[in-house]
């Protein structure tokens, strides 16, 4: 697939974007990629190039994002903390009661947020999101698998990136 594959929208001015974006792509070794970018209000790109699962990749390809949305979660948390919505210090189980089984009984909202909730995965990880990953949009799988997890250390004692269990 050539780089001039691009398809969707560039606002004047954002061409070059465009030519960088799928240039960029390819030359990292992507499949597929997207972006959709907005500038005081309005839509500036709207870009897809490549293919996923033998389909073109389209502005509603879903895909997991990961690490990127550790940041906005951080911050939401915190915004609802401020206005007194979210009690980081309180039990996780004051907010999902089904997660204080196991040894997590007293893992703390913070716990979460601060990557020392010790539930970095759960038995059979990639046998439940399977070979295509879509059991990570599994919404009920996901919680169910982490709210019955082991901690792998008591909560709050020790740190390690839950890359894999923080959203849920």
């Amino acid at each position: 697939m050539s780089h001039n594959d691009v398809r969707g929208y560039a606002a004047p001015g954002f061409e070059k974007f465009a030519e960088v974006f799928a240039a960029s792509a390819e030359a990292a070794g992507e499949e597929g990629v997207g972006i959709v970018a907005t500038l005081e209000g309005e839509t500036v790109l709207d870009l897809s190039w490549g293919e996923t699962e033998g389909k073109p990749w389209t502005s509603d390809t879903l895909v997991c994002v990961y690490s990127c949305t550790k940041g906005m979660t951080a911050l939401v948390a915190q915004i609802l903390a401020d206005r007194g919505l979210l009690d980081v210090d309180a039990p996780v189980s004051r907010y999902w009661p089904e997660y204080a089984v196991n040894g997590k009984e007293a893992t703390l909202v913070r716990h979460f947020l601060n990557h020392s909730a010790g539930v970095l995965t759960f038995p059979r990880y990639w046998d439940h999101i399977g070979p295509d990953r879509h059991g990570l949009a599994d919404f009920d799988l996901m919680t169910q698998q982490v709210a019955a997890a082991k901690p792998l250390w008591e909560p709050g004692t020790g740190a390690g990136y839950h890359a894999l269990t923080y959203g849920w």
